[in-house]
Formats: structure tokens, C-alpha cells, sequence
């Protein structure tokens, strides 16, 4: 499904984004240097797999001969944008197959194996996800990040280990790196953690010690992978200024509860529907 029409729009460019970060890693190309530019979202994770697919569409060709050099390279992606753009949605397919195999095991983990094959199947053909996982945007590879910290937390409740405590905030932190907000994410690990050192049978210190090194692991992470956000802090605070500014083209949010509203009534509504929403609210209820 992911695959059907994966090639639409080209070679005209008509996602508003998906120019801008294949551009900006043709850029990154251009002047050898790790340093996006550009901190938005702040997409670090996303550009760093766009530069690792340019180049190897870039090597590929030259050992084809479709290419003599970078110049041709560059001359034969400005005349048909697809030589590279597809390759980039080829991965971000893949992401979007992943975060269905992650779901899968995150549900078969809490409710069972026919559960999760039917949660699985629902995400697999969600028309909102099948969507965003054909464009070259942060949604699905920082959900992907998200999802493995999920299954990291549900080991840290079981098992409480020093390593899935680590793996937990280390994913949280690489979802940050990908898309500021879902830095939220985090908080699966410190519910669970917490619930842990409320336990009266565990060694409190001891749990205490390992969700602390858990909380550490995610800006570690974050900072270790995405250096330039301190080492180009300017251009953070000028990007995430101008992403975060209420008066602009397309600003269009409102109070905490109409943005929700919204998301029920458009997004999620289109998604699965008014009864699928119905159930989920069954679930969430059922499941509290």
C-alpha cells in the first residue's frame, strides 16, 4: 500500500517541505560539512539519512557510469528531481513498514497476540499513515524512535534492567533529534520507572539510580547526535523562533482543546473514522 503512487507529483515538487530538506542535504553535500543549517523541527535524524541516500544514489551512478561526476550528478537531479527523491521516499517507506512491525510487538507484549495483529493490521492500512510514510518529512522516522522507546519502557516495568532503562531514554532523545515535540515521549519511561520505585518489594535507591541514568541517556543522546544544536545555538533559537511563532502564514492553532478538537474532527476522523475513534475510547477506558 506504502508503495502504490509512491512516484506521484514527479518530477514536479508539489509537497511544500520535501524540496526544502532534499535541497538542504544537498547542501550539507556541497560544503562537506555535518551542520544541517536548519534546526525547525529540528529534523537532524531526517537529514543525516537524506545525506547517507544522495550520496549513495551519487556513488551508485558513478559506478554505473549514469554519472561522470558530481557536476553530472547535479545537473541530472535538477532535470528529473526523482533520481533522488525517490530513493529518500523508498526509506521513509520503510520507516512506516517498521512502525507497524513495532506496533505489533509493542501490543503483542501488553494484550496478547491477536491483539496486536489486529492493531498492527489497523495502522498498516491507515490511509493518514500510508500517506506520510510516501513523503520525505520527520513524521514516521521519529515515530519509528518513538515506538522503540515504548517497547523499551514495557521491559523497563518488567525487567527494570540498567540497559532498557538506557535504550528507553536513549530513543527518546533520538526522537527529539528528529522532531522537537516528541520528546514527550520520555514520559513513558518515567511512568513506568515510577511505578517501579512505588513498588514496596524493589530496592528504591537502586530503581531511583537507574531512571535517573534512563533521563540522562535522552539529552546525551540528543546532544551527542546533534551537536550543532550547542554548536550552532544562534540558528536554533532563530529556526525553532520562527517554527514556534503564533502569528504566520498558516498559523491556524487555538487553545489546548481546540487544537484537540481539531485533531479528533480532521486528522483522526479521516483517519479511522467516527467508530473507529468510538472504539478507541472504549479501549482507553477498558484499559484505565
Amino acid at each position: 500500500m506504502r508503495l502504490h503512487g509512491i512516484g506521484y507529483g514527479l518530477p514536479a515538487l508539489l509537497d511544500p517541505d520535501e524540496p526544502f530538506f532534499m535541497i538542504t542535504g544537498l547542501k550539507m553535500i556541497r560544503n562537506q560539512t555535518l551542520n544541517p543549517g536548519w534546526f525547525g523541527h529540528p529534523g537532524t535524524m531526517m537529514l543525516y539519512a537524506i545525506v547517507i541516500i544522495e550520496i549513495g544514489v551519487y556513488l551508485i551512478g558513478l559506478m554505473t557510469g549514469r554519472f561522470a561526476n558530481a557536476e553530472a550528478f547535479a545537473a541530472a537531479v535538477y532535470q528529473d528531481p526523482g533520481i533522488a527523491f525517490l530513493p529518500a521516499r523508498y526509506f521513509f517507506v520503510g520507516c512506516g513498514v517498521l512502525c507497524v512491525f513495532l506496533t505489533f510487538l509493542i501490543v503483542k507484549r501488553l494484550f496478547g497476540d491477536r491483539t496486536a495483529l489486529v492493531a498492527s493490521l489497523l495502522l498498516a492500512i491507515n490511509p493518514l499513515h500510508v500517506k506520510w510514510s510516501q513523503v520525505v518529512r520527520t513524521d514516521i522516522q521519529a515515530t519509528v524512535f518513538m515506538l522503540l522507546c515504548v517497547l523499551a519502557s514495557i521491559s523497563v516495568a518488567r525487567r527494570g534492567r540498567w540497559r532498557d532503562y538506557l535504550i528507553a531514554g536513549a530513543m527518546a532523545g533520538l526522537a527529539c533529534a528528529t522532531k522537537w515535540p516528541c520528546a514527550v515521549v520520555v514520559l513513558s519511561l518515567l511512568a513506568v520507572g515510577g511505578s517501579r520505585i512505588a513498588r514496596a518489594d524493589c530496592d528504591r535507591r537502586q530503581e531511583m539510580m537507574r531512571l535517573a541514568a534512563g533521563r540522562l541517556a535522552a539529552p546525551i543522546t540528543l546532544v551527542l547526535l546533534s551537536p550543532f544544536l550547542l554548536l550552532d545555538s544562534a540558528t536554533v533559537a532563530t529556526n525553532v523562533g520562527g517554527e514556534a511563532q503564533l502569528h504566520h502564514l498558516g498559523a491556524t492553532g487555538g487553545s489546548f482543546l481546540w487544537n484537540l478538537g481539531w485533531y479528533i474532527a480532521d486528522p483522526l476522523r479521516h483517519a479511522i473514522g467516527v467508530l473507529g475513534l468510538v472504539l478507541a475510547a472504549l479501549g482507553v477506558a477498558l484499559v484505565c
